[in-house]
């Protein structure tokens, strides 16, 4: 059997005191301190005194976090109610009347549904197709929905929305094929306030 000098008995023993010192220590320190993702966060960490401290900053970002998530959404909820008795249409931000103007809506035979819809499409310059024979006119001066488009109904290929109109003359009555006609200028203003889904309601 080798037997070994005391002096390196000594190294050896120091050796492992040392290491399981140091492994205590470590453990003592991670059963205290919040774990941190990011050598950001571990020097945020040692301003610190306390684990209370500590605590507290985090949520204090947390909440500022927050903060800026409301700050980035929308300040108002804009929805559009037409109604047909009146021929007009209403525009609302948070329930409050923002806006109104005078509409042309569907004749007799060719009556503005009565319901509740959403905005599903916003157009440029559209062609518009005549609902009867199908003929396409171009974008331009005669074509009679103008230069805007805002849809809100679809049915069997069939589309009602608002549009401009080449005969202002007739807002206010009900000529149309179901769709609600405004002035150049109203519906230029209306396209700038609305967006895709805003709420639609036709009311008779």
């Amino acid at each position: 059997m080798l037997r070994h000098p005391p002096i390196i008995r000594c190294f050896v023993t120091l050796c492992f005191g040392s290491a399981v010192l140091l492994a205590g220590l470590e453990w003592h320190q991670l059963s205290i301190e919040p774990r941190v993702a990011s050598p950001t966060a571990a020097r945020l960490r040692l301003q610190f005194a306390s684990l209370s401290q500590w605590k507290s900053y985090r949520q204090r970002q947390h909440i500022d976090a927050a903060a800026d998530v409301a700050d980035s959404e929308p300040a108002a909820t804009v929805r559009l109610v037409v109604r047909l008795a009146s021929r007009q249409l209403e525009v609302y931000e948070q329930d409050q009347r923002v806006k109104q103007y005078d509409v042309a809506i569907g004749k007799d035979d060719w009556q503005t549904p009565v319901g509740e819809f959403e905005v599903t499409q916003m157009q440029q310059q559209p062609a518009w197709q005549h609902p009867i024979t199908k003929a396409v006119i171009e974008p331009g001066p005669d074509n009679p929905l103008g230069p805007r488009w805002i849809g809100f109904w679809q049915e069997d290929g069939s589309q009602i929305g608002f549009h401009c109109t080449n005969q202002e003359e007739l807002v206010g009555q009900a000529v149309s094929h179901g769709c609600v006609r405004m002035r150049n200028s109203d519906i230029q203003d209306l396209y700038s306030r609305i967006q895709l889904g805003t709420p639609v309601s036709v009311i008779p």
